[in-house]
């Protein structure tokens, strides 16, 4: 009599949203930033086979989206990941208001910086109670880099963001001059270009925090994303958990949207999430869009803060210290507001202890960021809990530390020996000034060679371009290191 063979377990679907964060991106972009690193890692996973990978990162119709089938050795996975693309999805604020909310944002630092200091002073967040965000002590070489450095970061991060602010206003205010006087449109092309840099992030949470419209047209944009997963027309059985991982700005449009019974109407039909979901913010904007609620018409009549997140979804929260979008870990007075019934898990992780580069550094984290996305991706299962490598973190951990502070002491001998020999830079720099003054027109002249006699704005000039090229000469050695020692971690043990 014939046995019947072992059945096959059934496929496990997947559902993982992506939002990206502030500014014009285009469509499939930030799929493609987060997809790609996260395939790397699971390819590395012992006892898993070849995934197979589509994907379609700029369609015609519809969103971007990409489907992975992988073959666990107990089971297949179906992860399908699809982008909310909502940088077209509303117009932008007028620059007035734009650049008058921005200086808003400035009457908020004596809330922000001090936080912020404490962040990169302080440890881990305490202990949550999945096992999968415990805190780790910092390291000696991180915490001397802390002290050193780290305060004196974050006012010269502040120092461009208001310089962004007084040239965008001057250059608004210039762009409003008659043609005849100077050129309007070259104003404007500087203009759209710094609010494109710095100042645009702050516009977009201006339109989602004091324009319905707007808000609601992002919402729109995840829910149809999202909607022909949930309610498929074609008789297949919809996933069996959803993940939602936003980035920056996109963390505030993820929050609203998740938090209304209203859009989960819309994509499923019922008033709370249908299937376990995971809300995961990265770099998350909710702290500054909290902190500038009170100044339109009060936080009881504005959407965003009407609403909270619905009991039985998770919400992870991951932040460096030295991002300065979220600044730190999100507020007390936010997370008593927003959380609603739902499991908050906070870690801080470790990218490259950057204020300038740790805001979109996360995805390429193959130690902090990576495996807990995966943990979450698949129902927070044990398999993918062993693969976070607790030693492998604090390894690299204080490698980074190191790092940071050989950069530290590179920048000190730099500026110390500019300082040593500032007489003879000011004589070279002020040449070189002069000379380009002699080959230009009348008024550049002019300027040029009121520079070269000043001999404090020649110094001035000469430790900015040193700190310009130290800048890129890190970034350079950053980039190698990343090559040739940071290689994406291989997980070791057997997989389940």
């Amino acid at each position: 009599m014939n046995q019947p063979g072992p059945v096959n377990p059934p496929e496990i679907v997947r559902l993982i949203c992506l939002v990206h964060g502030v500014g014009s991106q285009p469509k499939g972009e930030f799929l493609e930033q987060v997809v790609a690193p996260l395939m790397r890692w699971v390819a590395a996973w012992p006892g898993v086979g070849p995934a197979e990978f589509r994907a379609q990162l700029r369609p015609e119709q519809g969103p971007a989206r990409a489907t992975v089938r992988i073959v666990f050795p107990r089971r297949t996975e179906r992860w399908e990941f699809v982008e909310a693309h909502w940088a077209s999805a509303f117009y932008p604020e007028a620059e007035p208001a734009v650049l008058t909310w921005g200086y808003r944002m400035l009457l908020e630092l004596p809330e922000i910086v001090p936080k912020m200091l404490r962040e990169v002073f302080g440890d881990d967040p305490p202990p949550r109670l999945d096992p999968a965000y415990r805190p780790l002590p910092k390291a000696f070489p991180s915490r001397l880099y802390d002290w050193l450095v780290g305060s004196v970061l974050g006012i010269v991060w502040h120092a461009f963001y208001l310089a962004a602010l007084a040239l965008g206003v001057a250059f608004f205010l210039l762009s409003l001059l008659p043609s005849w006087l100077l050129a309007p449109d070259l104003a404007r092309r500087v203009l759209r270009g710094l609010m494109e840099t710095l100042v645009a992030g702050i516009g977009d949470l201006l339109a989602m925090a004091r324009n319905p419209a707007s808000l609601a047209s992002i919402s729109n944009t995840l829910a149809e994303a999202i909607r022909p997963h949930l309610a498929p027309t074609d008789g297949t059985a919809p996933p069996a958990s959803l993940v939602v991982l936003a980035h920056s700005g996109g963390a505030t449009a993820a929050f609203y949207s998740l938090s209304g019974a209203d859009f989960w109407r819309s994509v499923a039909g019922a008033d709370g999430p249908p299937i376990p979901t995971t809300l995961i913010t990265a770099g998350s904007s909710l702290n500054f869009a909290w902190l500038t609620r009170r100044w339109l018409v009060g936080a009881a009549q504005q959407p965003l803060w009407r609403r909270q997140l619905p009991a039985g979804l998770r919400w992870v929260d991951v932040y460096t210290r030295y991002d300065p979008v979220p600044h730190g870990q999100p507020r007390d007075d936010l997370v008593g507001a927003v959380r609603g019934g739902a499991e908050l898990n906070v870690v801080r992780v470790v990218n490259h202890d950057s204020f300038f580069d740790d805001h979109g550094a996360y995805w390429e984290n193959y130690l902090e960021f990576v495996p807990r996305f995966a943990y979450e991706i698949m129902g927070q299962d044990a398999a993918a809990l062993r693969r976070i490598d607790w030693d492998g973190i604090r390894s690299r951990r204080r490698r980074v530390g190191a790092q940071t502070f050989l950069r530290l002491l590179a920048a000190a001998l730099s500026l110390g020996a500019l300082a040593a020999y500032q007489g003879e830079a000011y004589q070279a720099t002020s040449g070189l000034l002069s000379a380009a003054a002699a080959s230009s027109p009348g008024l550049l002249a002019t300027l040029l060679t009121s520079l070269a006699a000043s001999q404090p704005l020649v110094l001035l000039l000469d430790y900015g371009v040193l700190a310009v090229l130290l800048a890129a000469l890190l970034k350079l050695a950053q980039s190698v290191s990343a090559t040739l020692v940071d290689r994406p971690y291989e997980p070791e043990g057997p997989a389940s």
